[in-house]
This record gives structure tokens, sequence and C-alpha cells, in this order.
């Protein structure tokens, strides 16, 4: 539902519908404003620490999180098949 509600948006938004990487494009941003907003710091010290706590991040593609490393623990994504 709300990969459905994302689309709908972002193509009265856009005036198009979204391409292959705008939910993951829109998570990514999502998911540092919502660290920054848990943190109280955009400095990239305490971003880091904040993505790394292993907070999981509910995004338009499903959940995200940095359970201490630099890589996002996610579902695989399928842009094509």
């Amino acid at each position: 539902p709300g990969n459905l509600e994302f689309a709908s948006h972002y193509e009265a938004f856009a005036g198009r519908p979204p391409g292959d990487t705008a939910a993951l494009t829109y998570d990514a941003v999502g998911l540092l404003a919502a660290t920054a907003l848990r943190v109280g710091s955009v400095e990239s010290n305490s971003l880091r620490q904040g993505l790394a706590d292993g907070t999981v991040y509910q995004g338009i593609s499903g959940p995200v999180s940095h359970i201490h490393s630099g890589n996002p623990a996610r579902a695989v994504v399928l842009l094509r098949f």
C-alpha cells in the first residue's frame, strides 16, 4: 500500500510515474533525515553513529538498517525481471 501511495503522490507532483530508483532515493533521503532528527545533529560522525546503532527505518521500499557496518541490511529490491 505504501508503494501505491508513493507512486500516486510522485506522479501528481512530477507529472510522470516514478522511475526505477525513485523510491530507493526517497528512502535514502528519508533515512538520513530521520537519523539526523533522532541524533540531533547533521555532523558526519553523529550521523554515522546514528546509522550504525541498529535502528530500523521503515521506508517505502521496505525496512532499512545499518547494523555495525557501512552497508544497509535490507530486503532485496528487484528493479527488472
